[in-house]
Formats: structure tokens, sequence, C-alpha cells
């Protein structure tokens, strides 16, 4: 008696976090060749243009202040604290190229004491997943809410990117990948356009 043994073969790709992932039928075998009991997938991987692997930034103590609101356009959020660093990607804002928009940063407290905090903000204009220091928006410094104004430049590529806001305590935050003592990082979306 002959048996038939058929053997699968997977095939397992690495993808980066945040990879959308796309998956429908394998195309149907000949007659002459028939298929597995089974049906197969394909699958293929969608890139998200907000999802480039950012570096890490965040602060890893808030007893001397936090990022208590950013509120820009349709961002409006506050989010209090979040123990140095919150991903509020979910949320997205849409920026036209040449357009010129204000950002609120409001500090938080723990200890009802209020330090002077330094405002870092960058947006990937680019979307390499570096932020760069041509792509600073936005700095400042304060005990209290701050508003801080900027245009987006006309070469800025179109689509949705990242948006990091860096606040510490005591000093500007010149490195858009820094781990610090006193502070706290929020990443955002924002979606870039021509025109609305």
């Amino acid at each position: 008696m002959k048996k038939v043994i058929q053997l699968a073969f997977v095939s397992m790709i690495v993808l980066a976090a945040c990879t959308k992932i796309e998956v429908a039928p394998a195309p149907q075998q000949s007659a002459e060749k028939p298929s597995a009991a089974r049906p197969s997938l394909t699958a293929k991987a969608l890139k998200n243009e907000a999802a480039n692997n950012y570096c890490v930034s965040k602060g890893t103590n808030t007893t001397r202040g936090y990022i208590e609101k950013v509120s820009m356009e349709t961002i409006n959020n506050a989010s209090g604290n979040n123990g140095g660093y919150g991903n509020f990607t979910g949320m997205s804002a849409t920026l036209v190229k040449a357009d010129g928009y204000t950002i609120g940063l409001t500090p938080g407290f723990v200890q009802g004491a209020a330090y002077f905090e330094y405002w870092t903000v960058y947006i990937d204009y680019n979307q390499d997943g570096i932020f760069e220091a041509n792509e600073i928006v936005a700095k400042g410094n304060a005990a209290i809410r701050i508003n801080k104004s900027f245009t987006i430049p006309a070469t800025a590529k179109n689509g949705p990117t990242r948006m990091r806001v860096q606040m510490q305590e005591g000093a500007l935050q010149t490195d858009p990948c820094a781990v610090y003592t006193y502070g706290e990082v929020e990443d955002y979306t924002v979606n870039i356009v021509t025109s609305l």
C-alpha cells in the first residue's frame, strides 16, 4: 500500500512593529494539481509611513513635572502623568504645507510646586524615522503653559508622520532620543497635505 505524505512549508518574515499585514487566499491551483484540504493564504506587508522605527525618548522621573496637555488643531490631549512617556500616535492632526500653526504646551506638577520646564517639539517632515535638528518646530521654557507658532515647509513629504514633544525640567533637551531624569515625552501623528 502506498502512503502519501503531505508536507507544509511555512515561511516566516520578521516585520517591524506596527506593520500592517494584508492576508488573502492564495491563487487556486490548476485541476492537475489539487490543492490541500485547507486553503492556503498569502500575506504582504503594507508600509505604514507613521510606523517607522523611531528611537526611544522618555523621562524616568515625573516628580518635577510631566506633560499635562498638548493642544494643536484636532489634538487636544489632557493626558496627565504618564510616568515619563505617552504614546498618543492614535491621535492626529492634519497640517497643510506652507500654513502656520500654534501648539499649546502645558506642564503638570505632582507635588504642587512649579518647576521651570523646557520644551522641544519635532515633526519628522521627510518621514525617514529620524528627528533631525531642522525638524524642530518649537522650543521654549516656562513654569506655565506656552504657545509656540511654526509653519509647515513646502518641502515636507505628504502623508502621516510622527510628532514628538519633549519636556525636561531645568534644561533644554537637544537629543530627540534622550532618556533623561526629570520630565516626560509624548508622541503624536500629524498628517501633512498640500491642501484641504
